[in-house]
C-alpha cells in the first residue's frame, strides 16, 4: 500500500539524497500527494528556486510541508521529534542550528579519529564525500559518518555501521550536544508547529534507566503533540524483534486517541547510497481523514496548505 501523506523524509540539506525537485518528481511517481520535508537540525528551504513552497509544490502536482526533524537528548540515541510547520524564521531556530553545527562537527571529526585509530581506512574527506559530491561541513550528519564508514569496507550498509557505532563503548562514548526533547516540544510549540515522536522504537527499551513507554509517556506530559506509529523499521537500525506492523498496533494501542498518529518513510533515497534496502517515499504515512480528524495539525496544514481539502476530495 501506498500512503498519499508522507509525513516524514529528508532532501540533500541534511543526509537525504535528493532535492527538494527531485522529492516531488519521487511523490509523483509514488502517488503520494503530500511530503513533509524534515532535514535534521536545519530549517526547511521556504523558497526553493526563489518561489514559495506552496507554488514550487503545485509545478510539479504536489504540497510539501515545512518541518525540521530535531536530534534530542544527548544521552540517548534516536530521540528524534519532528516540527511540522513551526515559523522557521524564529530566533530561536537559528541559535540552534549554530550550536547542532558545531557538536556534531565536533564529535563526528573525533569518531573518525577512533576509527583510523583502529584501522580503518577513513578520513573526515570520506565523511563529506556523498554521492559522487561533497558537503559543506555544516551540513555533516550522522548518516553521512555511517555511509563512509560503509564505503570504506566497515560495515555492509549505512544501518550495520550505526548499529556497530552505537554498540562499541569506545566509539558511544563520543557524545555531541542535542537539545532536550522537552525543550524541543516547547520550541516546536512555542514557534506556532506540531510536535510528533519519531520512531519510537528506535529508542532504546531502557533510555535513562526507565522503560521506553515511561520515556514517552513524559514526553506526552511535557505536551508533545503526535507519535509516529507506521515506520519502516525493517529497513533502518532497528533492533528489536517485532515487526513493523506489530510495532504500529502497539503504539496505536497506547496511544490512539490520547496524540495523533502519525506516519512516514522517513525517505532518503537511500539507494543512492548504496542501500540493499532502500525506504520508499510513500510506504508508509496516513490519509487525509487522519489529518482531518486532528483540529490542531488540521490548522496548521491550512495554513501552509490552504488547497488541501481540495486535493484530497
Amino acid at each position: 500500500m501506498r500512503f498519499p501523506i508522507d509525513m516524514h523524509c529528508h532532501s540533500v540539506r541534511s543526509d537525504g539524497g535528493d532535492t527538494y525537485e527531485e522529492l516531488c518528481e519521487v511523490a509523483v511517481r509514488n502517488g503520494v500527494r503530500m511530503f513533509a520535508v524534515a532535514d535534521h537540525d536545519i530549517v526547511p528551504d521556504l523558497n526553493p528556486d526563489g518561489t514559495d513552497l506552496l507554488s514550487f509544490g503545485k509545478r510539479f502536482g504536489v504540497r510539501i510541508l515545512p518541518a525540521i526533524e530535531l536530534s534530542c537528548d544527548t544521552l540517548v540515541p534516536d530521540v528524534h521529534i519532528v516540527g511540522i510547520g513551526c515559523d522557521f524564521e524564529d530566533s530561536a531556530f537559528h541559535s540552534f542550528e549554530e550550536d547542532m553545527i558545531r557538536s556534531k562537527v565536533d564529535s563526528y571529526k573525533k569518531i573518525v579519529s577512533l576509527l583510523i585509530e583502529d584501522g580503518l581506512h577513513i578520513s573526515w574527506e570520506d565523511v563529506l564525500h556523498q554521492n559522487g559530491g561533497t558537503i559543506e561541513e555544516e551540513h555533516v550528519q550522522g548518516k553521512h559518518l555511517f555511509n563512509a564508514i560503509a564505503a570504506c569496507g566497515g560495515a555492509e550498509d549505512w544501518s550495520e555501521a550505526k548499529k556497530m557505532i552505537q554498540t562499541t563503548p569506545r566509539y558511544a562514548a563520543v557524545k555531541r550536544e542535542k537539545i532536550k526533547p522537552v525543550d524541543a516540544v516547547d520550541m516546536i510549540r512555542r514557534t506556532g508547529g506540531f510536535s510528533i515522536l519519531a520512531h519510537p522504537h528506535l529508542i532504546m527499551r531502557y533510555p535513562r534507566d526507565i522503560k521506553r513507554s515511561a520515556y514517552i509517556e513524559n514526553l506526552v506530559e511535557a505536551g508533545l503533540q503526535g507519535i509516529e506509529a507506521a515506520y519502516p523499521y525493517d529497513k533502518t537500525s532497528y533492533r528489536g524483534s517485532h515487526t513493523p506492523q506489530e510495532v504500529e498496533e502497539m503504539i496505536r494501542g497506547r496511544f490512539e486517541g490520547r496524540i495523533f498518529i502519525s506516519g512516514g518513510s522517513d525517505y532518503h533515497d537511500d539507494a543512492k547510497f548504496g542501500s540493499k534496502n532502500p525506504r520508499i517515499m510513500g510506504e508508509k504515512g496516513i490519509m487525509p481523514e487522519t489529518v482531518r480528524a486532528c483540529p490542531e495539525l488540521y490548522r496548521i496544514v491550512k495554513e501552509w496548505v490552504p488547497d488541501f481539502d481540495s486535493i484530497f476530495e
